[in-house]
Parts: C-alpha cells; structure tokens; sequence
C-alpha cells in the first residue's frame, strides 16, 4: 500500500527565505531562538532534496509558523491605529501561501494514505487517528522518516536480482543476539520481499544494541541499522559511559529503544498474501499495531522506504559487508572464497603479514602519524616476537586462537590479553582491515612489553650499578653545581603550544631545564629512602607491565641508625645540614649527572624519560596501541642523586675548597 502521492510546486525555497525574516525579526543572533530558527532553516532546505514531493518541508514550514512567527503580539495602539504593522502583512503573506490549495491536497493525500496504512496495520490507538487526521502532524512523521532513511547505514551481505514480488513485513518486532543471526535468518526465507525490524540486543552490554530493518528481495540480503560506529575495535569496551552512545541514537531517530529493557514476550503472527503481517516464528517482543502512534507510523514508513532504498542502491553493485564470524572461519580454514567483497566475487583473506602490522601500515589504515616515542622498543624486541602470535580469531565461544604458522605450528606464546576481532563484527572490507590491523598492534604491544619486561628483571641491578658508579665518578661536576647555584639540562617539557605542535618529533618535546635543588635535610627516618621499600607505597599501573617503582637513587652520604639518626657528610664527618637533590627527566639529564654523552649510556637508557608524551586518548581516538599500551619498563626506576653536606662542608663547597672526593665509608655509593 504506498504512501507517496501527487506532487507539489517548488515554491518551498521562497517560502523560507520570508521565514526566515519574520522569525529572525527582534532576534538577536546570538540567541538560543536564533539558533532554533537557523537549524530549522538548515533541515527545511535538506528536506527540500529529500522529499520529492515537499511535503516534509511544508509541514516543518507550518508548524514553525505556529512556533516562530504565529506566537507573536501587539499592542491595541498597533492594531487600532487603522495601518496594519508591516510584520502582520508579511505574516499573512506566508500564512497564506502555507494555506495554498495545492499544498494542502498533497498533505492530505498523503495522510489519507498514512490513514489506510493505520487501518491495515490494525492499529487502534486514538493519537494515531488524530495524527493521520492532521496534515501537519503526519508531515512532521514524514519528515522524520525521510532524514532517518538517509541517515541509517545500509549493508549488504547478498547482491542479486530483486523478486518484483509485493513486499510482505512482519507484524512485529523480532530480537536477535547478533547482526549475524538476523542475516541467517533472512537468507533461509524465500526470495520473497520481506522486510522486518529486529532488536539487535548485545548480550554482554546492552547499551550497544541497536535496531535494523533486514530486508530479502529475490537474492539480495541487506539490513538498514543504526548500529553504534566505532573509531577502532575496542573502543566499545573501553568506553567510560557507553549509555550515551544508546541516548545519542535513541533521539536520533523513532527506534523503540524502550524495549531494551522490556521483558521479551514470545509469540507467532500470522502469514497473509501482499502488503500484510507475516512472520515465522522468530522471537517477538511487541507488535508493531501496539507502538506509540508517532513511534509506530515512523515505523510503517521506514518498513517501505528500506525496501525502496536497498533495491535502488543494489543497482550499484555495492561492496558486500563481512561478518567476523565469517573472517574466523576463513582464516582457520586457510580459505577466504565464503567471504563476498562484491557481488562477482569473494574476498580472499590471509593472515596479516609483517609488513601490514608495522607502524607506517596502521598509520595508513588510520590516516594518521607515526608516533616515535615506543618505536626503539618495537625495533629492539620485535625480532623476539613470534609475529604468528599477533593475529588470533574468535571462532564464537570467545576462547581466542592462535593461527597455524606456515610450518604448521600453533605459536607457543599468545598475548596475555590477546584480542580477537568480535564474531559479531560486520562492516566493510576495509573497516574489517583497519580493525585487524589495530588488534594486530593491540596483540603486538603485549608481546613486546613481555620482552621489555624479561631483559628490565635481568639487567636493571647491572645497569644501576653503572648508572651509581658513573655518578660518584662525577662527583666534582655536581659540587660545582652546588657551587654555581643549579644545573641545567635538556628537559623533557611539554611545549606551552599543547602536544599537537610534536608531530612525529619526538625530540621536539626537550626543553632547558634547572635540574637541582638545595635544601635543609630530613632526619626523619625513610625507608623507601634507604632502599628497604618501595619509593611509592602503591603499585603504579604500567598496562601490561605492572610493577613497583624501582629504586635509582644515589647517595653522596651514610645514613646513620645508631646514635643519634641522620644523615652524615659525603665527606664521612659530622652531620648533614643541606642536601643537593638532582632530578632527572630525561636521558640528557641522566647523562649530565652520570658524566657521558647521550650515545654511551646503557642502550636502554638512551630513550629515557621520566614522563611518557602524550599520544592521543586511546578511547576516543584509533592511537596505535604499540603507543599507549607498551610502557618503558625503564621509567619504574626512580632516579635521584642525593648530596648530603654538612654546614662546614656546604662552607667550603661554596668557597672553592673541597672539589668532589669522597670518603673512605662512602666510596662504594648503595
């Protein structure tokens, strides 16, 4: 039973140029009115494009008169005074203009239309009669379908030649697990046109489910959806408040999102030949008969416009959607030829090569920049990196697995968090590659930071012990610091710009720094201090790399448990008054205090900082996880150099006359 009739004169365009000045009259353009009446302008000129007969924008025109234009008021001097205000005349002028016969035969020929589909549906609700009976109101649920079927992502999973059958729908709407289930069940039809509306209810987070309209005309099988789109695979999960994403959509369009929470009611419908109720026994929750009427005529429309769309966009031969229950499957066969690319022929899919996971290929996938901070880490582990370990697949029960390697073998170390891209995943071929590339990098960054991880346990006591050897041979340069009142150095400091004036540079971020600073001792007895205890009482969270902050201090000076406790001299006589405490952030400060040039610390210290830079916001934006998620073990170790002085030996650092040697008890620094 269509509901597009007649036709109808394009004078829409000059009707909202003149309300546009009657309703922006008195406004000022800051103003939250001013801002309604633009964006109705904004939708008006969209309808114009999308609805062929003008009805839509003619009922937005209409309604804002009332809203915008019709509300306004004058005083008895104006309309006494025998001249009709100029704004009443204007006003009048596109009241009656609104009013014209033709516009008004083609509302009402649709609504009569919309009447006979009420009728037919079996609906009884009083508000839907009374919307129908208004040719503005049932413009206005015209308007909302017509925006919704422009804005709803349409996929196809099957292309072939339409049925030309008449359209059967089903009577209510269905619920399914996942996209995958709703597609199998179309395809299991017969080639009939059927169009029905599923819940896509997602049985682990109930906020990303989502409605669809699954249409089966002849050998195509499409589905119309607002499904939630995401910036990368994960984002999902890793989302703080993913019920805004729900509340976003829920306003977007007429869906019934209010079932989510409903109690599912099983229940079959009848089958009936042409334009009727059908269905087949698939899990009810409402009848469509039973909607709110607005919600429920927006529903009506959108069942013949999703048909109406996918056989008109199934002309163009358009790019087939995948499943990932589908790639899993492939992939494990080693085979591919079930997935369609297009209508002619299948993708071919094979596991990830080397070359598709390195930082230039996600950048390339993202349109983003490669980030450098992490890039010596991949550099040094990744030759360690069973790369057939990067890529797992989800068969459905959400054990991950491992791929064959070319030999045959299963890798023997998988990622502990691997992530596998969702069987319930559906998207183009090249959203399907952007996200395998990201759980690739994703996969990567765990192994990586393993390797990080093994070699930090084995060298950390080697490469401290260098790093306090280094700095008590340097000693005099840091008693000619206390003596010149500081020490400079490259500091890692994020430029007063923001982080985006970094680019890929990350040398960019070093700035000239006072690394020292002189004050009065504390006697106070600090275990963490002395080595017994961790710097920080509480576990610092490193991703994958969790761990206690390592202790990187080196001391010029004993502490003293016996008698009275404190700290004593570097030079092993009297007590400490002052201490010079030196705080590196960077490599070039580590290589300052230890006395060498940046290339001849230990090669794992030749990136250090004290501070990550900022990368992006892994949720919100696609960051390549090798960047967020890979840590520097190395930044655990608190590194500090202490010079405890007492008040005579502070005296004669300042004076010039003790130039850095240190006493017999405290030549082998801790």
């Amino acid at each position: 039973m269509p509901w597009r009739h007649g036709g109808l004169m394009s004078t829409i365009a000059n009707l909202i140029d003149l309300y546009r000045d009657l309703a922006m009259t008195g406004r000022t353009p800051e103003s939250v009115g001013s801002w309604n009446v633009e964006k109705t302008i904004k939708e008006a000129h969209e309808l114009t494009f999308l609805d062929p007969l003008g009805i839509s924008p003619w009922a937005l025109l209409r309604h804002a008169f009332n809203q915008d234009v019709g509300n306004r008021s004058f005083t008895v001097t104006q309309l006494i005074s025998g001249t009709e205000p100029p704004y009443v005349a204007r006003a009048r002028t596109l009241l009656m203009a609104l009013e014209a016969p033709e516009f008004i035969e083609a509302a009402q020929d649709f609504s009569r239309s919309l009447a006979a589909a009420v009728e037919f549906y079996g609906v009884t609700d009083p508000d839907a009669a009374q919307i129908v009976s208004d040719p503005v109101e049932s413009g206005l649920v015209r308007r909302e379908a017509l925006l919704s079927i422009h804005d709803l992502a349409l996929h196809f999973f099957r292309v072939g030649p339409s049925s030309g059958a008449r359209a059967r729908f089903l009577d209510r709407i269905v619920e399914f697990a996942d996209m995958t289930s709703l597609v199998d069940a179309l395809r299991s039809l017969d080639g009939g046109p059927m169009v029905m509306l599923a819940l896509i209810r997602d049985p682990k987070r109930e906020e990303n489910s989502f409605f669809a309209f699954g249409i089966r005309d002849g050998d195509t099988v499409a589905a119309l959806t607002d499904s939630p789109t995401w910036t990368h695979p994960l984002q999902a999960e890793m989302t703080r408040k993913p019920g805004r994403r729900m509340e976003g959509r829920w306003v977007k369009n007429a869906f019934p999102y209010e079932l989510v929470d409903e109690k599912l009611k099983v229940g079959r419908g009848i089958v009936s030949e042409g334009i009727v109720p059908y269905t087949d026994g698939y899990k009810a929750i409402v009848r469509l008969a039973d909607l709110p009427a607005a919600q429920g005529l927006w529903v009506f429309m959108m069942l013949n416009l999703s048909l109406d769309r996918a056989r008109e966009e199934a002309r163009s031969n358009p790019a087939l959607s995948v499943f990932g229950r589908d790639f899993a499957q492939a992939l494990l066969s080693k085979g591919g030829q079930n997935l369609p690319a297009t209508s002619q022929g299948g993708l071919g899919i094979e596991p990830l090569s080397p070359a598709e996971t390195t930082p230039e290929a996600f950048a390339d996938a993202y349109k983003g920049k490669v980030r450098s901070e992490n890039l010596w880490m991949e550099e040094r582990y990744r030759p360690f990196v069973d790369e057939a370990a990067l890529e797992v697949v989800d068969p459905g029960d959400g054990k991950p697995l491992a791929l064959p390697s070319p030999d045959g073998k299963v890798p023997a170390t998988l990622p502990r968090h691997a992530r596998a891209l969702s069987p319930s995943f559906f998207g183009s071929p090249g959203e399907l590659t952007r996200s395998r590339v990201y759980l690739a990098r994703y996969n990567l960054a765990d192994l990586l930071q393993r390797e990080a991880d093994a070699e930090f346990d084995r060298t950390k006591d080697e490469v401290l012990a260098w790093w306090r050897s280094s700095v008590t041979a340097n000693l005099p340069r840091l008693i000619q610091a206390v003596r010149e009142g500081g020490m400079q150095s490259l500091c890692f400091r994020k430029p007063e710009g923001g982080e985006e004036e970094l680019e890929t540079a990350f040398d960019l971020g070093y700035y000239p720094g006072e690394i020292m600073r002189l004050k009065d001792v504390d006697h106070a007895f600090n275990p963490w201090m002395l080595g017994r205890q961790s710097p920080t009482p509480h576990i610092i969270s490193f991703g994958p790399s969790n761990g206690e902050q390592v202790d990187g201090i080196a001391h010029f000076g004993t502490y003293s448990e016996t008698g009275r406790r404190g700290w004593r001299c570097f030079t092993g006589k009297g007590r400490a008054a002052k201490v010079a405490v030196f705080y590196p952030d960077s490599q070039y400060c580590l290589a300052d205090l230890a006395g060498v040039k940046v290339e001849d610390l230990p090669d794992v210290l030749r990136h250090w900082t004290q501070e990550s830079s900022y990368v992006g916001n892994s949720i919100l934006g696609a960051v390549d996880p090798v960047n967020w998620r890979l840590k520097n073990p190395w930044r655990r170790v608190l590194f500090r150099v202490r010079l405890n002085m007492s008040a005579s030996t502070y005296k004669k650092v300042m004076e010039g006359k003790i130039m850095g040697r240190v006493s017999e008890g405290d030549a082998s620094l801790r």
